[in-house]
This record gives C-alpha cells, sequence and structure tokens, in this order.
C-alpha cells in the first residue's frame, strides 16, 4: 500500500512538471507571436529617400493586434502634391507575410481598389502591388518606420 502511494506521488510530481513547463513554453510563445504581429503596427513610409527616389509616395499609418492589420494608406504620384490620396487598408498576416486590401469609399459603398503584400525585411517592410485597376499605387516601394524628418 505505501509503495502505491509512492508510485501515485511521483506521478503527481512528474505531471506537475510537465504541466509547469508546458505553461513557460506556451507563455513564451505567446509573447514572441505577439512582439512579431505589433511590429506592422506604427507609421510606415518611403519618404526622404536620396538614391532611388520612388515614383510613388507611400505613407501607411496603421493599428496591429494578433495577426490583423487596420489603418489608413496615403499615397501620391511622384512629386504632385495635388495627387495625394487617402485609402483604407486592412490585411492578415499569413506565412510571414501581410496580405492587404485597399479600400475606398465610392458612392457611400466601400470598394477594393486594390490587393498587396507586406514582407518584412529586416526592420523594413516591403510594398508589393497584386492587383489594381489604377496607376495611383507603386508596383514595389521600401517603408520604414516613423515618421519622416522635417528640417
Amino acid at each position: 500500500m505505501k509503495d502505491n502511494l509512492e508510485i501515485v506521488l511521483k506521478l503527481f510530481a512528474i505531471i506537475g512538471s510537465l504541466y509547469g513547463a508546458y505553461l513557460v513554453i506556451k507563455n513564451k510563445w505567446r509573447n514572441y507571436v505577439n512582439k512579431r504581429n505589433y511590429f506592422y503596427g506604427g507609421n510606415w513610409n518611403n519618404q526622404g529617400q536620396i538614391k532611388n527616389v520612388p515614383s510613388h509616395y507611400v505613407d501607411i499609418d496603421a493599428r496591429a493586434s494578433t495577426n490583423k492589420f487596420n489603418g489608413n494608406f496615403n499615397v501620391r504620384k511622384g512629386n504632385d502634391e495635388n495627387t495625394w490620396e487617402m485609402f483604407k487598408v486592412s490585411g492578415k498576416r499569413y506565412l510571414g507575410k501581410l496580405k492587404c486590401i485597399i479600400l475606398k469609399v465610392i458612392n457611400g459603398e466601400e470598394k477594393v481598389v486594390a490587393t498587396g503584400v507586406l514582407t518584412k525585411k529586416g526592420a523594413i517592410l516591403k510594398w508589393t502591388l497584386i492587383k489594381s485597376d489604377s496607376d495611383q499605387f507603386p508596383k514595389e516601394t521600401l517603408l520604414r518606420k516613423g515618421l519622416p524628418k522635417i528640417t
């Protein structure tokens, strides 16, 4: 009888240790995923580039949570200040890429005007256009985090 009690206590100790290890691994994984997902939030732009001046200037101001991404997508063609347009961006992260749709309100309804992908490259996001009927959006551009420096 005493031997059975010792075996049961050892089993409980092993199960408790395994459960504790599971909780530690689960919390570390959750922290890693949250850090990865929140990376996409904030202000991203391609302004202030001296080399490889982009054909379009892009400014994204977004909120990121879990694997979702929502915000504003502002874009202008070249140096023409009159071509700034504001769109709504919404996306979801799959396998390291953020698949986005760009929406515009037309006649009171939100219409998809473009689709694209944001890919993380170190501390930079790369925008790649998948589909658009307009030339308002760049085919590719590199975005860095933070507001442009105004001197």
